[in-house]
């Protein structure tokens, strides 16, 4: 877990500021073998429930991305986890990302009508790397508030660049 803007901003292989604009929902196995997934489910070991979010990028920070970039990992809406919250459509976020990640899209069963992304990402620590925008940038707040020492973190998204553009300059 990271507790700082600078430790986030470090770490991320993407930093982008932008809006979900949907989402699909589907399942990943543990194996694409018929005779092993027999046997995972007589041994209770299902497919895990997953998402693929899509965020339209407004502001690049760290890295590349085109117009935007896909996320994946865990429903939050249907696996309970520790620091794992659902990105709504509309919402307005910060991310702090690890990837690309190269889908096994022989793993992947979602909708016959949503094709399984080649490449994705993850973000840092779950909610640890998401903060949510508001106001037009006057108010960030982290989902994960309460490995953040309030005092020190940046309230707008102003402050925030500022903060990551001089990790990201001190490291190039």
């Amino acid at each position: 877990m990271y507790e700082s803007v600078e430790e986030l901003a470090e770490k991320a292989d993407l930093i982008v500021v932008g809006m979900v604009t949907g989402w699909s929902r589907g399942k990943r196995c543990a194996t694409v073998d018929f005779i092993e997934s027999i046997h995972y489910k007589i041994v209770g070991i299902n497919a895990d429930p997953i998402v693929f979010t899509t965020v339209e990028v407004s502001e690049i920070l760290k890295g590349e991305a085109g117009a935007t970039v896909t996320l994946g990992g865990y429903d939050a809406q249907r696996f309970v986890a520790d620091n794992l919250t659902h990105l709504r459509t509309r919402d307005e976020v910060l991310l702090f990302l690890s990837g690309p990640v190269a889908s096994d899209k022989s793993r992947y069963r979602l909708s016959p009508r949503t094709p399984v992304p080649d490449m994705y990402y993850n973000t840092l620590s779950n909610d640890n790397g998401v903060f949510d925008v508001y106001a037009g940038g006057r108010l960030v707040i982290p989902r994960l508030h309460e490995r953040f020492d309030f005092d020190r973190l940046p309230e707008n998204l102003a402050e925030m660049r500022l903060r990551i553009l001089d990790v990201v300059s001190s490291s190039s």
